[in-house]
């Protein structure tokens, strides 16, 4: 079966995390919005966690180099999903 990606542009961030440790969404959403901002149409752009969490599964990661987001310190490593085998 042939899988196939949307053709908007996202950006993901493990938003869910933040809640389990009662820390606060923003940072995470933020992250999630500025990698979405740098995905092309029909992309879908992550963090190094989000590819972490995907361990096991039948993705590949692309890797993108560093990227400088605003509002964060250090540049944050970005991968493009594709289809895995």
């Amino acid at each position: 079966m042939t899988k196939h990606f949307p053709r908007t542009a996202e950006g993901i961030s493990p938003e869910w995390l933040s809640e389990a440790l009662g820390q606060t969404l923003t940072s995470f959403m933020q992250l999630a919005e500025r990698v979405r901002d740098r995905a092309e149409p029909g992309q879908v752009l992550v963090s190094p966690v989000v590819r972490d969490l995907c361990t096991g599964k039948t993705f590949q990661f692309d890797d993108q180099g560093e990227a400088t987001l605003k509002g964060f310190p250090e540049p944050v490593r970005l991968f493009v999903v594709g289809e895995g085998a």
